[in-house]
């Protein structure tokens, strides 16, 4: 079979593109989910919530983020929100997570350190890890982690908002998540429709 046709498709294709480089061109990543500009009202009216009459706490989760990282050849996908932990009855308690989802090929990562500016260090739980599809290349990743944070740390940053860089624990691999300050006042308002309703 001759395959010069096919070679010269693939390369006029190429050309039509308009594509700078080989990975330009394979480029399949999902473009980027962020709600940075939405208002706090918007927020609070996109949030999920898992309650139960039979749990004393109760879950609000803020929208998903979501950005491709790495390679367009080779690329993972982080996925972040908002969750808060809402005490009903006479268990009161309230306290919020940055939940993150991390799906990546090579090595565990094992993200355990989390910190603000300034150096503040937040505690990280470690949720689960899963191994995904294999190939020759390797097996795709998938980490999930939550950073702890106390409902006066969350309040503390709603004017301005925070940023908070996640670390492996020995691989060197580091990432910084941002929330708005919108973020953070519609995850606020948010719990408080909840408190208000029960």
């Amino acid at each position: 079979m001759n395959k010069r046709p096919l070679v010269l498709l693939s390369l006029a294709l190429f050309a039509l593109s308009g594509c700078s480089n080989v990975g330009d061109f394979f480029d399949t990543r999902p473009d980027p989910v962020s709600y940075w500009n939405y208002s706090p009202e918007a927020i609070a009216r996109m949030v999920e919530i898992d309650d139960s009459e039979f749990d004393q706490i109760a879950f609000i989760y803020g929208p998903e983020e979501s950005r491709p990282v790495g390679t367009a050849l080779e690329w993972g996908l982080e996925r972040s929100k908002i969750r808060s932990l809402v005490g009903k009855g006479n268990f009161p308690t309230l306290s919020h997570q940055l939940y993150i989802n991390f799906s990546y090929n090579g090595d565990w990562r094992f993200y355990n350190r989390a910190a603000i500016p300034g150096g503040e260090r937040l505690e990280v739980v470690e949720i689960s890890r899963d191994v995904g599809y294999c190939s020759t290349g390797g097996c795709t990743l998938y980490e999930t982690v939550a950073v702890n944070i106390t409902d006066q740390q969350l309040s503390s940053w709603a004017d301005d908002g925070i940023s908070i860089r996640l670390q492996g624990r020995s691989t060197g691999y580091s990432s910084v998540f941002h929330l708005s300050s919108n973020m953070i006042k519609g995850q606020i308002q948010a719990v408080q429709d909840f408190r208000e309703r029960l």
